[in-house]
């Protein structure tokens, strides 16, 4: 009886032994694995955010007189109007002068305009700025109406969004608007 105890436990113990040896190699195959798969995770975000820092800013002038309609468009475009574009710099302007002179100035991707401006009236400053300038960027109307497509076709804006608008509209205007440019 002591002799068979002696003999289980060693067989067993041989038993355990293997389980644990292969246990031991699963976990270093598994830990090889997993560090692996870090390294090459690690190149892509490394290589993502070369991407992303090695794009071009898109510079967008928003020409609009009231403050809460530039805030409402920087909010539903963001920093990034799509993973395609470069990072948005906003150039804010409240009065006609100031976007000639910044369009005067060059290197913009586009403009965006507030139709519902006062004293200036959106539609003809859109007009007159293609009249003006031969290389002037694409530029989207904000209208109150969907109705005003007509007055925006005429002003030889590129796109129109209503507003009020939801956030979505500008959201997908502004970034085929700025692919539009970048391919020109």
């Amino acid at each position: 009886l002591a002799l068979r105890r002696q003999v289980l436990v060693r067989v067993t113990g041989q038993m355990l032994g293997k389980r644990l040896a292969r246990w031991r190699f699963l976990a270093l195959v598994l830990r090889r694995v997993i560090e692996r798969a870090l390294t090459q995770l690690g190149a892509l975000c490394f290589a993502i955010f070369q991407g992303a820092v090695g794009q071009a800013k898109a510079r967008v002038v928003l020409f609009s007189d009231d403050v809460e309609t530039r805030a409402a468009v920087r909010r539903a475009v963001g920093r990034r109007a799509s993973k395609d574009t470069g990072l948005i710099e906003w150039l804010e302007v409240a009065t006609a002068e100031a976007m000639f002179a910044a369009i005067a100035q060059g290197g913009y991707d586009l403009l965006v305009l507030d139709g519902e401006t006062a004293k200036v009236g959106s539609f003809g400053l859109a007009r007159e700025i293609k009249d003006t300038y031969f290389d002037a960027p694409p530029i989207l109307l904000l209208v109150a109406r969907p109705e005003d497509a007509w007055i925006a076709a005429w002003s030889q804006a590129e796109g129109i969004v209503p507003s009020p608008f939801r956030p979505a509209e500008p959201a997908r205007s502004v970034p085929a608007l700025l692919r539009e440019h970048a391919k020109a």
